[in-house]
């Protein structure tokens, strides 16, 4: 279990986009695992009440360590929307 802490002005930004209406679902997501994890909740009762798996809960812990809130707003090459006109019709 990977321990988390998180700063004052760490905590107020993540609980902010939490608050937020226009913050994207998939950072208030992970902006609640973080604020769960740092408020030493497990990470079994962290997956049981915002209903996701073990290793996403780790796979965001990790990046929160690494980068900070920054972090959790950031999308991996490769994920998101794919686009629906082809190449040919953009040229």
């Amino acid at each position: 279990m990977l321990r988390i802490f998180a700063s004052d002005a760490q905590v107020e930004q993540m609980e902010s986009w939490v608050k937020t209406g226009s913050t994207p679902q998939a950072v208030v997501l992970r902006s609640m695992i973080i604020l769960e994890a740092h408020r030493g909740r497990s990470d079994k009762a962290i997956g049981q009440s915002l209903r996701i798996s073990q290793p996403t809960i780790l796979l965001w812990k990790r990046r929160f360590i690494g980068g900070g809130p920054d972090a959790l707003t950031h999308v991996a090459a490769g994920r998101g929307r794919k686009p629906k006109i082809n190449r040919r019709k953009i040229v």
